[in-house]
């Protein structure tokens, strides 16, 4: 969401909105609704979790670019291995971030509720 939204900012501009500040305010408190149901949810307030969020959307404008350009398509999927990748290890980043409890049902014990 947050790399799809900011490759159409001019509408989210158009609305009179502020791409990044609306997308994290999302993130927020959907992070926050997740909290009431799982225990664990990332934490956006890590350090560096909105730094690696704003790099991805950095590579996935070059993405775009490259997917703009004249280049022959062999040439292209060459130029955009780079930033796939550098997108990839950005979500694998944030998948190794801390996480924050959310003190909600223990999902170990979870099979107890099952049928």
């Amino acid at each position: 969401m947050y790399l799809s939204d900011h490759s159409r900012s001019d509408l989210y501009c158009a609305l009179g909105l502020n791409t990044t500040q609306f997308d994290r305010h999302v993130i927020v408190e959907t992070n926050n609704a997740a909290a009431r149901v799982f225990p664990e949810v990332p934490d956006c307030d890590a350090p560096g979790f909105w730094d690696v969020m704003d790099r991805m959307v950095g590579y996935n404008e070059k993405l775009i670019a490259v997917d703009r350009s004249e280049a022959p398509e062999f040439l292209k999927k060459l130029q955009k291995l780079p930033y796939t990748e550098r997108i990839l290890a950005g979500c694998l980043q944030l998948f190794f971030m801390p996480t924050r409890r959310s003190g909600s049902l223990d999902i170990e014990g979870a099979g107890s509720y099952l049928y």
